[in-house]
This record gives structure tokens, sequence and C-alpha cells, in this order.
């Protein structure tokens, strides 16, 4: 089975080889809902990460703040201590552009229920916790 499969639920964005898309949501520590996304860099296995909603300063707007990357489960999200990959930095420097696509990708946000609860505009200010 191909975990990057397109479908109109779960549009791949792919860059350079590697491929992303949003994975919904997962409950992880403390049994709170965590938004996802799966990525796969060349020559890895599928890994997950966090990606946060943060307001922007005029209270309507909102930016991203991607964290908890490298996971293997997406249960282990914000679990300290939870096993995670480590990158190199060329791996790193991808891996931020491959998620800056997918936050720029129309499909993709257009399928991501967490995006759509939102009025407000995404300008495009992504913060990595990696």
């Amino acid at each position: 089975m191909n975990v990057f499969e397109d479908s109109e639920f779960n549009p791949t964005v792919s860059y350079k080889g590697a491929k992303i898309r949003f994975s919904g949501a997962a409950r992880g520590y403390g049994e709170w809902s965590h938004d996802i996304f799966m990525f796969q860099l060349p020559n890895r296995r599928p890994l997950y990460g966090e990606w946060k909603k943060q307001f922007a300063p005029n209270g309507n707007d909102y930016d991203v703040v991607v964290s908890d990357v490298g996971l293997l489960d997406p249960r282990n999200v914000a679990i300290p201590g939870a096993r995670r990959e480590s990158f190199s930095l060329d791996e790193k420097n991808l891996l931020e552009e491959l998620i800056r696509k997918l936050f720029d990708d129309p499909e993709a946000r257009k399928s991501e229920y967490s995006l759509q609860k939102f009025t407000g505009e995404f300008p495009g200010k992504i913060s990595f916790n990696m």
C-alpha cells in the first residue's frame, strides 16, 4: 500500500523527491487532539510531525508553528522522550521547504479540516521548533 496515494481527502505535495500531506488529527499525550502531517524524505520511511495554529497579532489571522517532527508513530505526538528520527542539515532544510510548500498549496489547505474552521487568513508565517 502506498501511504502517499493521492485522494481528494489527502492531496500529496511533492518536492525534490520528498512527499508530504496533512494527516488530520491524532490523539497524543493526555488524550489531546493534535494536528499532524506525514512526510517522507528521499531514502527514508514515512514519518510524522505536529503543527499548531497560533493567532497572529491582529487576533484574527493565524500563523503556524511546526514541532515534534520525525515521529515514527503519530500517537507519540507531544509525548516527552518519544523516539524521533534525527536529520542532517540538508534534510532539515528540505523538510522546512517541503512544509512551506504544503501550507502554500491551496488544494492541500482546502482538504485540512483544522484550517477550515478559521475565518482569518494565513499570511504564510511558519515557525519551526524542530
